[in-house]
């Protein structure tokens, strides 16, 4: 049983709202850690990545009430190889209050995906890459450790209201499953987002469903690559194929695309650094009222396909979401300028913090779709 703490919960609060601040400050990378759909990123310099990571290892530093004397969690002499014979489900790592695990768990989430970019520029080590994979590992344990103390997760999500837009352990989650090693490690995090279940705006069926069917779109993208994976290794981060999710407003639809990048543009403008990326897959989801039940539909398109002509990693979701019935149903609700926008939905996760609180149902509703 993890002792209840009054102070100790306080001040994990204040070290997670002092972590959110940090992230908010550098809203650039916020915006493409959220944003990015192929894995990869080029205008970003290493130097605004490691000012970026510099940052998030001081406040870890100094935030003793959310790690408590805890070690520094990251085993740096790993490699890929070795990493495939760390245990699944892994060792639980247990914090002192829900806040304390959510920020530790936020530390790790967007230092892997900084690490992930990093590792998807420079492909001449694999220093990048292993960090980042183990910063995923971390937060499997951290999601183990709640599974096995879930009267702290019960307790505390009752003050998680339906509306509530806080950063929340399932988009984290699913961010983490773009640079977990491989399908042993994908299946887990799917396991652990069902677990969570329904955190205030985010559906764990949902995100979970999405992941679930990732599997099929990375084999299928593989098809067409040369290189292929260790025998217990996955595909190396650039090569990963990516889930776009779109939750309709209402959760009676849904759809994800599974994108893949193809590599830098050749033609352009000068200076522009845009990348080629390809729709590996769709799939949709339609809840049936009338008896509860869920119709799933899944297509798989080639490089050739007409889906993927004049297709730019720049405005990606803007192209995705613009002939989508679930995209316009909120376009409905938030204004006919919401799909103009680059990321609309996405920048809404950058500016959380700009809500102060508010409720509004159909505006928060939107956070669901930062992903």
């Amino acid at each position: 049983m993890i002792p209840q703490n009054l102070g100790v919960c306080e001040n994990a609060s204040q070290d997670l709202q002092e972590l959110l601040s940090i992230i908010c400050t550098h809203r650039r990378i916020n915006t493409v850690v959220w944003s990015n759909h192929c894995n990869t990123e080029d205008e970003i310099s290493y130097q605004e990545l490691e000012a970026f990571q510099d940052s998030l290892r001081k406040w870890r530093e100094q935030s003793v009430s959310t790690f408590q004397g805890e070690s520094e969690p990251l085993d740096h002499n790993h490699t890929i190889d070795s990493m495939s014979l760390l245990p699944i489900p892994p060792e639980p790592r247990v914090y002192p209050s829900l806040d304390a695990a959510l920020a530790a768990a936020t530390f790790h989430a967007y230092m892997g995906r900084s690490l992930c970019m990093m590792s998807t520029t420079n492909t001449s080590s694999e220093k990048y890459e292993v960090e980042a994979i183990m910063h995923a590992y971390q937060n499997l344990r951290i999601l183990k450790g709640l599974q096995e103390n879930s009267e702290l997760l019960n307790k505390e999500h009752q003050l998680l209201s339906c509306n509530n837009v806080k950063i929340g352990f399932i988009p984290l989650l699913f961010l983490g499953a773009q640079f977990c090693l491989n399908s042993a490690w994908l299946r887990f995090t799917t396991d652990m987002i069902r677990f969570v279940g329904h955190e205030g705006l985010y559906s764990g069926e949902l995100f979970a469903g999405a992941l679930q069917s990732l599997e099929f779109f990375q084999a299928h993208a593989q098809k067409t690559l040369n290189t292929q994976p260790a025998s217990n290794a996955g595909l190396a981060l650039r090569f990963r194929t990516i889930p776009v999710l779109i939750p309709g407003p209402q959760e009676k639809s849904a759809v994800a695309y599974y994108v893949r990048d193809l590599g830098l543009q050749s033609q352009g403008p000068p200076n522009y650094r845009g990348r080629h990326v390809q729709i590996v897959g769709r799939v949709r989801w339609q809840r049936n009222v009338a008896d509860a039940s869920t119709n799933v539909s899944m297509e798989f398109f080639d490089a050739k396909h007409a889906i993927n002509e004049g297709l730019k990693d720049r405005c990606l979701y803007f192209q995705l979401a613009v002939n989508e019935p679930v995209a316009r149903d909120w376009e409905t609700l938030l204004g006919p300028e919401a799909l103009g926008q680059h990321s609309y939905f996405i920048r809404l996760a950058a500016a959380r913090h700009a809500f102060d609180g508010r409720t509004c149902e159909s505006l928060g509703t939107a956070v669901d779709t930062i992903i």
